[in-house]
């Protein structure tokens, strides 16, 4: 007989309330598993740039606001980003159209409006090293939906609250699974 079979331990499963006695060396693997695990999780955390959405459109601060609006729509998004003569300049929303449409304006959108009326200059821009979790902090500490992201100082990409719902549940998924890749229970 070995030694291993005497040095076991009395381990209370915490989902079920059961317990049972497990061997050292199967809890050694175990750990040894889980800390694995651990690590190849820890390599694949999220970037900026894995994150956001590439490449966004745009429209030109000189546009009809009606194209601007007939974009989003068909293209299905909330946010576009602004430009002047090429550089980044601010963000449209569906917000700043929806204040508007609503009675609490004073102009309408069956008015002769241009995007240069109603985007929004203050605008967060990040470059796209920066760390996925200081933006995120910033993005929660300060409401905001979406950041525009740029590489040397041009537009690169747009975070917006969808894209990092859709990366978290990714990293679930990945959460999830056990080492041996299989589901966990």
């Amino acid at each position: 007989m070995d030694g291993l079979q005497y040095q076991c331990a009395k381990v209370r499963n915490q989902r079920t309330g059961r317990s049972f006695w497990l061997s050292v060396a199967t809890f050694l693997q175990e750990e040894r598993s889980v800390e694995r695990h651990r690590r190849q999780c820890m390599k694949s955390i999220p970037t900026l740039a894995t994150t956001m959405t590439p490449f966004p459109y745009s429209i030109d601060i000189n546009e009809p606001l009606k194209d601007a609006i007939d974009m989003m729509e068909k293209q299905g998004f909330h946010h576009l980003p602004v430009t002047e003569d090429g550089k980044l300049v601010g963000v449209l929303t569906d917000r700043d159209i929806k204040f508007v449409a609503s009675p609490f304006s004073s102009a309408s959108l069956e008015d002769e409006l241009y995007v240069k009326d109603i985007y929004s200059s203050r605008t967060y821009v990040v470059d796209i090293h920066t760390s996925l979790d200081n933006v995120l902090k910033i993005m929660a500490d300060k409401h905001l939906g979406s950041a525009l992201v740029t590489k040397n100082e041009k537009l690169a990409g747009i975070l917006t609250h969808n894209d990092v719902f859709r990366k978290f549940a990714d990293v679930l998924i990945k959460l999830k699974a056990k080492p041996d890749g299989n589901d966990a229970a």
